[in-house]
């Protein structure tokens, strides 16, 4: 069918685009200004560090370890990071997952031919993820949904990943219904925020796909 190539394209078109037009990414993990529209949490507070006052961790930090471990406590409390994303390391300062039958829920899809094959997963918990491959190279790539309604809206850093391009939900939504992979009911449980956002590893990204499967693939449906 050709709008399910078309969603396969769709999620190529957003990597490739950020190959060439790669988002210029601020490195730092926080930011001095709350208003700069970066979405980063605010240095030296508790959404930066559950160490810093008004934090879960307040008083108990007298190490490299116990900060290491509130800073990756704030980003999961915030749902910058989710569970999986963070280190093994410091999985025991984290609530305990919720009781069976509270999970997020999540919707997947792996599609692929001979050449191109591409499996992604988006939750109720407003995260995802997204791999694409054709056999010899292989892009990974984050998603995070967030409030806005533009690129602007994404924030600049995401599991430690900058912010490579973005798309607006609903648009991703539509495709993806009309492309029969779910139903509404079944995406809009999902209740996604307003602004998609990718983000990956700008030296993965460099290294591009045969965007020439991709097209054959289509063709081919």
């Amino acid at each position: 069918m050709k709008q399910r190539a078309l969603i396969l394209l769709l999620a190529l078109i957003a990597l490739t685009v950020a190959m060439v037009f790669p988002a210029s990414a601020d490195e730092a993990s926080c930011t001095t200004d709350s208003d700069d529209g970066s979405g980063l949490p605010e240095c030296g507070t508790s959404a930066d560090n559950a160490c810093y006052e008004g934090g879960v961790m307040e008083g108990k930090c007298v190490g490299d370890w116990e900060w290491k471990a509130g800073w990756h406590l704030a980003r999961f409390l915030s749902g910058m990071l989710t569970r999986e994303q963070v280190p093994q390391d410091f999985q025991i300062v984290l609530p305990p997952p919720a009781e069976p039958g509270s999970e997020p829920l999540r919707l997947c899809i792996n599609e692929s031919d001979d050449d191109i094959t591409v499996r992604a997963c988006i939750s109720s918990d407003q995260t995802g993820w997204l791999t694409a491959t054709d056999g010899k190279k292989t892009i990974n790539i984050s998603i995070l949904f967030v409030t806005g309604d533009s690129f602007d809206a994404c924030p600049t850093t995401y599991n430690q990943l900058p912010v490579v391009d973005a798309l607006p939900t609903g648009m991703v939504v539509m495709s993806l219904v009309r492309a029969q992979f779910f139903t509404q009911e079944e995406l809009d449980a999902l209740r996604l925020q307003s602004a998609m956002c990718f983000y990956a590893d700008p030296a993965d990204i460099r290294s591009r796909l045969n965007t020439d499967a991709a097209v054959q693939f289509a063709n081919s449906l």
